[in-house]
């Protein structure tokens, strides 16, 4: 028998908005050198049994623009003069989160930029995110090294007035029993979305830029 109540309908709705959103990233072609740090980067959550991290379009896009300005400008940072913020200039590619850090390096090859990275604290602890579960990768060839980008977030699902209405009106007959359930457990009751907002301080430190909600690591590498 099929029911029509609103608790069942809800996680139906939202279950076929998040399988839509992830559909439409897999069918995107990962660059080959973007998919080899991808790749790296899960490689070394599954080893930790950490979630794996999904492939999204927006942060790339984001990723490769900055990647892009960095080569063109020939400078190392997260913030190059006359460009938003990371938050800022994600939510402008289309990327949707409450959570979001990035990683930027420069090497003569792409091998390097993993390894470097696992071995920096502060790049180590952005790969290893568990509060990450997305991440746009872009990798920028310069006049005589590489840029490579690495934009980490936690997505959140974005509906449309429509598709909100409905999830309303089908979980308001449900929602008090969540609370209470989480009340119970002590647990607060989590936002459905967060939109990230900060900006990056004016000084360069050594290794690692920290706003609220998020963080930019940053490393240079050279050939020996």
């Amino acid at each position: 028998m099929r029911s029509n109540c609103p608790w069942h309908r809800a996680p139906r709705l939202l279950a076929l908005v998040l399988f839509l959103t992830q559909t439409c990233l897999a069918q995107r072609k990962i660059p080959e050198t973007e998919k080899f740090l991808f790749d790296a980067a899960n490689h070394e959550r599954g080893q930790r049994k950490l979630p794996l991290l999904k492939w999204d379009e927006g942060l790339a896009r984001a990723a490769r623009k900055h990647a892009e300005l960095m080569a063109e400008q020939d400078l190392l940072e997260h913030r190059l003069p006359g460009e938003p913020d990371l938050p800022t200039r994600a939510h402008e590619s289309g990327a949707n989160f409450s959570h979001i850090t990035e990683n930027i390096g420069m090497a003569a090859s792409a091998d390097k930029f993993h390894d470097g990275w696992m071995h920096s604290p502060g790049h180590r602890a952005n790969i290893l995110d568990a509060n990450s579960d997305s991440v746009g990768i872009a990798v920028i060839e310069g006049s005589e090294e590489l840029y490579a980008v690495e934009d980490f977030s936690r997505a959140v699902v974005v509906l449309s007035m429509e598709e909100q209405e409905q999830v309303h009106h089908s979980l308001r007959n449900t929602r008090p029993l969540a609370i209470a359930g989480n009340r119970r457990k002590g647990n607060p009751i989590p936002p459905l979305q967060i939109c990230c907002r900060g900006s990056l301080p004016a000084e360069r430190s050594v290794w690692i830029y920290a706003i609220p909600h998020c963080c930019a690591a940053v490393l240079t590498f050279r050939a020996a």
